[in-house]
């Protein structure tokens, strides 16, 4: 299982773009290095990365987004599938979101999984090199062979009359 900070570089980044106005959604598959179109919107993809198939399914793309409607307004930066409220492109007209990568794997690659681990048939205990509770014949109390009780070790006291 790989960890939970792992991300798998992937050569095509799936971007979804609402445009505002009249609620039409447009999803536009973009290669990492080039940059994609709607309407007045320009999308340019530098890395597209996601988690690897034994993690909680997740992608993140890092975007620079402009507008020739706002030219001085200009977006780099990440945006993430499961949070896209950590960073957000703000504009009246269009809502840009991931949706998923997708592709060849690129960097930064996963490595591989560890192969399963063959059990060592000497490192197995035999039955009599272990000891575990017995049961005393002065009680119903479990005891090990090895542990001697007494008062002081108890963890409190007992009250007069053997009470606790």
């Amino acid at each position: 299982m790989y960890l939970p900070n792992v991300w798998q570089g992937k050569s095509v980044a799936v971007i979804r773009v609402l445009r505002r106005v009249d609620s039409h959604i447009e999803e536009l598959t973009i290669p990492v290095g080039q940059e994609g179109q709607y309407k007045t919107l320009h999308l340019h993809v530098a890395q597209c990365v996601e988690k690897p198939p034994t993690l909680p399914r997740d992608a993140a793309a890092r975007l620079s987004i402009r507008d020739d409607t706002n030219p001085d307004f200009h977006f780099d930066g990440w945006i993430v599938q499961s949070a896209p409220a950590l960073s957000t492109y703000t504009n009246p007209l269009y809502g840009v979101s991931v949706v998923r990568c997708e592709g060849n794997p690129v960097a930064p690659l996963l490595a591989p999984l560890p192969g399963p681990v063959k059990p060592d048939p000497n490192a197995v205990k035999k039955p009599e090199d272990t000891q575990g509770p017995t049961r005393d014949a002065a009680g119903p109390q479990l005891s090990s062979p090895n542990v001697q009780a007494s008062q002081q070790d108890a963890p409190f006291e007992l009250a007069p009359g053997g009470r606790a």
